[in-house]
């Protein structure tokens, strides 16, 4: 994240951006995470809590001019190879979704539209169980947001 850049941003008329998990394991380094042990953590964290649910109040995001809203969960998409690990990481979600909406906190989920090309029934399949979470929640918790969504 470059404070330049939102200021840019900012003179343009954008309110909000998406920052970055604000744990440990995500915090930005030079190391190439796909090959290295915090890497395989931040894999491990797709499937089983790790990081904790990510997310937060939306008092954090009072009174400032370019709004971070911290991306909670990165919804990879569906992998053949790790089909048996699917279950896991829609629990996974589901699970942070559920905690976010009885704390009252803000959770963004979000992902990359092209990512969805391979697998697509599969990934429209784990949106649309996301979606009907989501629905379910706001009937239990009375829930008057919606999806934030990055595209």
């Amino acid at each position: 994240m470059n404070d330049d850049y939102l200021k840019v941003c900012h003179k343009y008329g954008f309110t909000h951006f998406r920052g970055m998990i604000n744990t440990a394991l995500y915090k930005p380094t030079k190391t190439v995470f796909r090959y290295s042990p915090m890497g395989a953590l931040r894999f491990l964290d797709t499937y089983l809590n790790i990081s904790g649910s990510n997310t937060y109040s939306i008092e954090n995001t009072v009174g400032k001019d370019l709004i971070d809203v911290p991306g909670s969960r990165f919804l990879r998409p569906y992998s053949s190879k790790f089909f048996f690990l699917e279950k896991l990481k829609m629990r996974r979600i589901k699970n942070s979704m559920t905690d976010a909406a009885k704390k009252g906190h803000i959770y963004h989920l979000w992902w990359h539209p092209h990512n969805f090309g391979i697998n697509m029934s599969e990934n429209l399949s784990q949106l649309e169980e996301i979606c009907c979470h989501f629905d379910h929640l706001k009937k239990v918790y009375g829930l008057k947001t919606s999806f934030i969504s990055d595209i």
